[in-house]
């Protein structure tokens, strides 16, 4: 893996924001800071496995302080996208890095570009939006979508194998994955308020993802134990 440069001040640590933080906030948003996934533009995809597995936080505790980051504007995490609005503003931009963050920008999907898709979102975007916008280079091409229609957007209803592979690959029981399925296929995909789910996988960490779903260590069989029983007979002639 090619190393990559990120600018990180030495503010970091003067910062309101961190101070208040406690040591699992910290350490998070650095790594959201410095991982290997993050790019020039700040947005990126990463899955939740991945960030419990780097910084050795449990799921919850990671899902509580995206929360707060949200609330505050420091960090969004949008269907397994982490975005980072004011990681430009930081960065020391030379020519061939913000056409690199444009080529980036330009190669993420639709619903993170769309940003109008998230209303209580767009107006914290204004960094990010007029970094993108005042690079100096005539010959990029921005789009940058903040007051597309809505209706361009269609809901992309994930199927019940989807669903599985993604609650066992976070480590969460099948039945409970089946469960979700069912609550909101039964609801046409919409919430207990009416609202559409455009963000599947932020339901399923932000409600379904609780320490009672959790895949249980499973109970070593009758012949696992016996095996073991023998062993250990074995082990003391």
């Amino acid at each position: 893996m090619s190393k990559k440069l990120r600018s990180v001040n030495t503010y970091f640590w003067d910062d309101s924001f961190v101070q208040d933080l406690n040591p699992n906030g910290k350490l998070l948003f650095l790594y959201l800071l410095t991982n290997s996934l993050t790019n020039v533009l700040g947005i990126y995809e990463i899955t939740l496995k991945r960030i419990v597995f780097d910084t050795g936080l449990t799921d919850i505790s990671i899902l509580k302080s995206l929360e707060a980051f949200g609330n505050l504007k420091k960090v969004f995490y949008i269907d397994s996208y982490i975005i980072l609005p004011n990681f430009l503003k930081n960065q020391s931009m030379n020519s061939n890095m913000k056409i690199g963050a444009v080529n980036v920008y330009n190669d993420l999907p639709l619903n993170i570009t769309q940003l109008s898709d998230y209303e209580h979102e767009v107006k914290d975007f204004e960094t990010l939006l007029k970094a993108l916008k005042g690079f100096e280079n005539s010959n990029i091409n921005i789009k940058f979508n903040i007051n597309s229609n809505k209706e361009t957007i269609k809901v992309k209803k994930p199927n019940l194998d989807d669903i599985k592979i993604y609650f066992k690959e976070n480590g969460y029981k099948e039945n409970t994955a089946i469960k979700f399925f069912k609550y909101y296929d039964t609801g046409n995909w919409n919430d207990a308020k009416g609202n559409p789910v455009k963000n599947w996988k932020q339901k399923a960490q932000s409600v379904w993802f609780k320490e009672e779903n959790k895949i249980e260590i499973k109970e070593l069989s009758s012949l696992e134990i016996a095996a073991q029983n023998t062993e250990a007979k074995l082990n003391r002639q």
